[in-house]
């Protein structure tokens, strides 16, 4: 590994560290109050609920951070070379969505009618999309929370298949430039021939996923 890879290790390892800590400190401070039962407190059934449910979601979202942050590390530096099969696109969207949904989230989803299968790989494509996800949410909030993401997949003009994941803010969120699950993303696509552009910087952000049709990508 040379000195640039070892950057790169070193600072997504950097990022993941505070990301882990930041999230760490809001199960630590949701779960203490649940934990004192401070009468003065004078917290209803309600509250304690929401206080239970932030706590899991930032468990949960510190299980989301490592898992992008290894799964980049292990594409980029292994290297993976993956095996183009064609992947139905119904299929893809379905795994997204229920892992969404199985967070929380609230995602609503679109597909055009008569889409082809697309030149890929179920599972690393899955991932791909889920990192953009991850990206999209904030780092220190629940995936339910004053976000609300759009999933949809349509074909373009010149005969490829377009995946576009949008974010929309419904608080005060800002977001960024994309993150390691951009980046992941990125070469999950580009190795299969497509590619990621990003679109982002106010209360909404879109990550645009290019991928080929099956029939026009198949090798011989």
């Amino acid at each position: 590994m040379d000195t640039e890879q070892r950057d790169d290790v070193s600072r997504r390892v950097g990022n993941f560290s505070h990301a882990a800590h930041t999230l760490f400190n809001t199960v630590i401070g949701y779960t203490d109050i649940l934990r004192r039962d401070d009468p003065s407190l004078d917290l209803a059934a309600e509250e304690r609920r929401e206080y239970a449910e932030i706590a899991y979601q930032a468990c949960s979202r510190l299980v989301d951070v490592w898992a992008v942050t290894s799964e980049y590390l292990l594409f980029k530096y292994q290297p993976v070379e993956l095996t183009p099969e064609a992947v139905r696109l119904d299929d893809l969207i379905a795994r997204v969505q229920g892992f969404m949904e199985s967070r929380g989230a609230d995602i609503q989803v679109t597909l055009a009618e008569d889409l082809p299968q697309v030149r890929g790989d179920l599972r690393w494509l899955c991932n791909a999309i889920l990192g953009c996800l991850a990206d999209l949410c904030s780092q220190t909030r629940p995936y339910r929370e004053k976000h609300a993401y759009i999933l949809s997949a349509q074909g373009t003009d010149d005969g490829l298949v377009l995946i576009r994941i949008r974010a929309e803010s419904r608080g005060e969120h800002v977001y960024g430039p994309g993150g390691i699950g951009t980046d992941m993303a990125r070469l999950v696509v580009e190795q299969l021939g497509g590619r990621l552009t990003f679109d982002g910087g106010g209360r909404e952000a879109t990550i645009d996923l290019v991928v080929l049709p099956w029939e026009t990508g198949a090798p011989e």
